[in-house]
């Protein structure tokens, strides 16, 4: 049965006015919408403040890598005695007692107690099994220091469980006896020949390899090492160079995830990237506090770790998308409207639904991080701060980025139209500086009078007489041939 303390009803207890506060100030939307696209400039800035704190932790004071990526050795032993008395910080206590006293460098120790139903019978067999994770500082636990700790926690605890130790190699029973020596004088068998033969050629073989065959133990060492009993039900080092593939494969997933994301939203969406892009950086921004958060609390960084940032990677993104679909349906439906009230109004009306369905999952990883144990505490915790944060980003962060990339691309397209406009304009200038006659005044019209040329210049019209010419009846029986020669006839 799990131990509740004062501080778990305490955490709970705010955990809940937490949640209860929060449902109520969802609710509150329907009847009183705000502009959180309008004030996005404040989200930003607060998003801001907590990504410098984040990056200040994660540089100045450093990750807490767990034993994954620092190496270390996993033991298992069983308490056959005081079993409720044998408790997780008492075990702790102890290997930090022993390794203070015997001057060894403690990086971590993590200790996990089954939990045993109480007035369960204790039988011969029965025992609490404790699983303890160990690293030290300049290398693996060795051997003696297990043991060491096997036997503190006996003398200081309770007697601890014993099992047989496994002999390193068992005779094999179904093969044929071998086969009795041979006086002297006598030939042997062609099974002894056999038998001696093969005998000599795996000798040569080891001899060849650089290893001396090993010697048999005697009978009487043989007996002993079959009915010696050991307290360490399991032992397992783990090598810290699987730790840094693990990391490097941790982070090698991340970046396709984001990649991945930022296609099908694109594509989801109309081909249009700034949801992908949007969406994606909501996504980092939740990944870079997460691990600030546990650079500056010191939680350690372990496999538990990075499954729950790929987890909260998957999870956050899908308020996003829901996000983004009302956008997409109110567009459709508002093709007029101002594409960032049509953005408010949809986190307005989405955001009900984010928050309670936001609010249900932490509910569970709450019950998760105060009843879940030792060990499923840090991936609770971890899951806590990121689906909080990715909450936050999808509401705050990810729909003001769509509307401030729209007004980005709007903004560019304004001025790439404009330097077109204005290369046309510039290249209309160069062709007006071309030379061109002037044009002359009343040309065009039908009282239109050639100015007068000098007498030696040639007439503009030969048939048309001139003006002194018009006075005298040739000259206007000539000017009256001339219109009737340059008008077209009307047709009747």
């Amino acid at each position: 049965m799990y131990n509740i303390t004062a501080t778990d009803i305490i955490g709970m207890l705010v955990a809940a006015s937490v949640l209860i506060g929060l449902s109520l100030w969802a609710q509150s939307f329907h009847k009183n919408p705000r502009n959180i696209v309008g004030q996005r400039n404040v989200y930003f800035a607060l998003s801001g403040v907590m990504l410098l704190v984040a990056l200040l932790a994660i540089g100045v004071k450093g990750f807490k890598w767990g034993m994954d990526f620092t190496g270390g050795t996993i033991m298992e032993i069983g308490f056959v005695e005081n079993q409720d008395a044998v408790t997780t910080e008492a075990v702790r206590n102890e290997i930090r007692g022993l390794f203070d006293e015997k001057g060894w460098t403690l990086r971590d120790v993590q200790v996990q107690v089954e939990e045993k139903p109480l007035g369960a019978a204790a039988g011969p067999n029965d025992f609490r099994r404790a699983i303890i994770r160990i690293s030290k500082e300049g290398g693996n636990v060795t051997s003696d220091e297990v043991q060491a700790v096997a036997d503190r926690l006996e003398t200081k605890l309770g007697k601890l469980y014993r099992q047989k130790l496994k002999t390193l190699e068992q005779p094999d029973l179904s093969a044929s006896p071998a086969p009795a020596p041979t006086p002297e004088g006598t030939e042997a068998t062609p099974a002894a020949k056999a038998a001696k033969a093969a005998k000599a050629g795996k000798d040569a073989k080891a001899a060849k390899a650089g290893d001396t065959p090993a010697a048999e133990p005697p009978a009487a060492d043989a007996k002993a090492a079959a009915g010696a009993t050991t307290t360490i039900l399991s032992r397992e080092t783990i090598d810290p160079v699987i730790g840094k593939e693990l990391f490097v494969n941790a982070l090698f997933a991340l970046c396709v995830a984001l990649f991945l994301q930022l296609i099908y939203i694109t594509f989801r969406f109309g081909n249009q990237i700034r949801y992908g892009i949007a969406a994606d950086i909501a996504l980092i921004h939740d990944v870079i506090i997460m691990a600030g958060v546990y650079a500056l609390i010191g939680y350690q960084v372990d496999s538990p770790f990075l499954a729950a940032v790929l987890t909260v990677i998957g999870y956050s993104v899908m308020d996003s998308i829901v996000v983004f679909d009302r956008i997409r349906e109110n567009v459709r439906h508002a093709r007029k409207g101002n594409y960032e009230a049509i953005c408010n109004a949809s986190l307005n009306q989405t955001m009900t639904r984010s928050v309670n369905t936001t609010l249900t999952v932490l509910i569970t990883l709450f019950a998760l991080y105060f009843f879940g144990g030792e060990t499923l505490r840090n991936f609770a915790f971890a899951l806590l701060v990121g689906i909080t944060m990715g909450a936050y980003s999808s509401i705050f962060i990810a729909t003001p980025l769509v509307v401030l990339l729209d007004n980005w691309s709007k903004k560019r397209e304004e001025e790439r139209v404009a330097e077109r406009r204005a290369a046309r304009e510039a290249q209309a200038r160069e062709t007006d500086k071309t030379p061109r006659p002037e044009p002359i005044p009343g040309a065009g019209t039908r009282d239109y009078q050639p100015r007068r040329r000098a007498a030696d210049a040639t007439p503009l019209n030969e048939d048309y007489p001139s003006p002194d010419e018009m006075e005298s009846d040739e000259g206007g029986q000539r000017a009256s041939a001339h219109r009737k020669k340059r008008t077209p006839r009307r047709k009747k």
